[in-house]
């Protein structure tokens, strides 16, 4: 199955943290630009709403995409350097955020057959706390082998998901045929992962952009990356 892009393998803490807090995508990002993030359907929960999931990903060690990022309207990358503070830092936290490929399965099916087409693979954005979330799932069945069952609460304006380990992986349990046309369907969304989790605007489109507004940002505020440990 495809693999996520934050580690699943060796999950020690990464080194050097204090210099790749200043990257503007880590090691384990993409770097093909297929188009901008605002052109993509995101998975997303309305509240009470569910949805059995897997993870699509290429290597085991690299499940997840993650980089720090802006809001004001839209997401977008930090430009600071170890050293070296850009304007965005001056308006507001900057925070980390999260990305996967998953795929959406039918409801109360074991398997995909070559003939279905009611799935759906998505890129899933994320902060800190959904992924601490899949840390313990993953505890209780790797989820690199594994699927997830996941229900929304909608608290306000914020979405709250409940993450459940299924005991097996619909994917996996599908014909091989079926697990490389999921594959390749989903390629250009991993491909594009980094684009999709923020947009890579010049300093000047950034000042343009907060211009006589106030930065807005989200309630998970500068955390830094963690690492899934059995």
């Amino acid at each position: 199955m495809g693999r996520f892009e934050i580690a699943i393998g060796k999950f020690d803490e990464p080194k050097e943290e204090k210099k790749r807090v200043f990257e503007r995508v880590q090691s384990f990002g993409f770097e093909n630009n297929l188009g901008r993030a605002e052109r993509i359907r995101y998975f997303k929960l309305e509240d009470k709403e569910g949805a059995r999931i897997g993870i699509l990903f290429e290597e085991v060690n690299k499940m997840f995409t993650g980089t720090y990022v802006h809001f004001n309207k839209t997401y977008f990358l930090c430009k600071s350097r170890e050293g070296n503070r850009m304007p965005c830092c001056d308006y507001g936290k900057r925070f980390y955020r999260i990305g996967c490929t998953i795929i959406i399965y039918p409801p109360t099916r074991d398997k995909i057959l070559e003939s279905d087409s009611e799935y759906e693979i998505k890129p899933w954005t994320f902060n800190r706390r959904v992924y601490e979330q899949l840390n313990v799932a993953h505890k209780a069945f790797p989820i690199d082998s594994h699927d997830l069952a996941i229900k929304c609460e909608m608290r306000q304006i914020f979405r709250n998901y409940e993450i459940m380990p299924c005991p097996s992986s619909v994917f996996f349990r599908s014909p091989t045929n079926v697990q490389r046309k999921i594959m390749s369907e989903a390629q250009p969304i991993m491909e594009n992962m980094k684009n999709i989790i923020a947009s890579d605007l010049s300093v000047q489109e950034i000042e343009r952009l907060i211009k006589g507004n106030e930065l807005v940002n989200p309630r998970s505020a500068n955390d830094p990356p963690i690492t899934f440990r059995r």
